[in-house]
């Protein structure tokens, strides 16, 4: 089967191609806003996530593009074409949910097959591109049983291939592996990723999950209080964050709140947080005392944190006491009070050397460079739309 018969348009996103993009939309519900006009472009051929905790505003961003929803105001395109008003049924996008939606008294072909049959296509056409959607996802043999004989990694194929079937410009995917345990999970995200690069059409995604949106996406999109925080490439957002909310939403973090106090030679910033911890970071770029105000938030990453039991050399580096250990198989965890009272994560890698007890006195020290400034003002304003 060609890539063709699935793709609508080119798969390769430039500048100027865009399969969604949506224009100061906001959406009330009993005036309450839940998206806060939100403009978003998302190219042909990306796998795009729309990432954010409960309540965040992504799955009704989602409904708005799918046209379970209508905006209040605003404007959804998809490719280049007003769809506002336009209903769910006769917009090129499918969607696939997390509950599956199968027909149990259906067969696994039947239920695949049941949208082509709603549009009274030939029934020869409907075996055909059937057929082709069980060998995309690997389900031909499975083609007679119904969805209560097959597991929940079977069932999601049966609906990733019930919204192909119908050639879909976008495909939109809404928490898709949200009811499956945790290596069954791992297991649909390779093959999730192989068929979009398979197909080459335009994947949207709605997850809360943070590592499954940074493992599969091209980008991705961080929601808050009904807006977007940042948007941006997975190491973009991970090793880059713009505000306090996206570090501390996307992975862990360390936060620490505080004020630029002076700066060494101009390659160093100086930072004392609000406990008094003097800490030093890499001047340059964003990280330039015009760039920032004088109040700031300190990010550092737990596995850029290292434990010593002897003093190290580095410049930053502050005495404490074990105050936890996770013991993760792969990694650990730690957590260490300060003698300024705050309490500091580090994530080591497993070597198999013995585990340091409960108030054990370490150094938890890093690099400048290590570091991340975060302007303390960055998020944004609960105001009314």
């Amino acid at each position: 089967m060609s890539q063709t018969v699935y793709s609508t348009s080119k798969a390769v996103a430039t500048e100027a191609q865009a399969d969604v993009e949506l224009k100061h939309v906001v959406k009330l519900f009993n005036d309450e806003p839940a998206v806060r006009g939100l403009d978003l472009r998302v190219n042909q051929g990306e796998f795009f996530s729309i990432l954010g905790p409960s309540g965040c505003g992504k799955t009704t961003t989602l409904r708005l593009i799918a046209g379970f929803e209508t905006p209040t105001s605003g404007e959804v395109l998809i490719q280049g074409v007003n769809m506002s008003r336009t209903p769910a049924h006769r917009r090129p996008v499918n969607t696939v949910f997390q509950s599956y939606a199968l027909f149990d008294h259906m067969s696994v072909k039947d239920n695949i097959g049941f949208g082509l049959k709603i549009k009274r296509m030939p029934s020869a056409q409907i075996r055909e591109r059937v057929l082709d959607a069980l060998k995309l996802v690997r389900m031909e043999a499975f083609a007679d049983r119904l969805p209560t004989q097959l597991s929940g990694g079977q069932q999601q194929r049966v609906a990733l291939a019930r919204a192909l079937v119908n050639r879909p410009a976008v495909m939109l995917l809404d928490e898709p592996l949200g009811a499956l345990d945790l290596k069954l999970r791992k297991q649909m995200q390779v093959e999730l990723s192989t068929l979009h690069r398979q197909l080459g059409i335009t994947f949207i995604m709605v997850t809360h999950d943070q590592e499954e949106a940074l493992s599969l996406s091209d980008r991705i999109a961080v929601m808050n209080a009904g807006q977007i925080e940042q948007i941006g490439t997975p190491s973009d957002i991970y090793d880059r964050p713009r505000t306090p909310f996206v570090a501390d939403f996307i992975g862990d973090t360390n936060l620490m709140p505080g004020r630029i106090e002076g700066s060494r030679s101009g390659e160093k910033l100086h930072v004392v947080t609000e406990t008094g911890l003097r800490v030093w970071i890499q001047a340059g770029g964003e990280h330039s005392r015009e760039a920032l105000s004088p109040s700031v938030v300190v990010s550092v990453r737990p596995e850029k944190v290292r434990l010593s039991q002897e003093p190290p050399t580095a410049d930053n580096c502050y005495q404490g006491q074990v105050s936890h250990v996770m013991y993760l198989g792969t990694h650990v965890h730690w957590g260490v009070r300060l003698t300024s009272g705050e309490i500091l994560t580090a994530l080591q890698t497993n070597r198999g050397n013995a585990l340091l007890t409960l108030d054990t006195p370490v150094y938890v020290y890093w690099g400048a460079s290590d570091c991340r400034l975060l302007d303390s003002s960055s998020a944004p304003a609960d105001a009314a739309v």
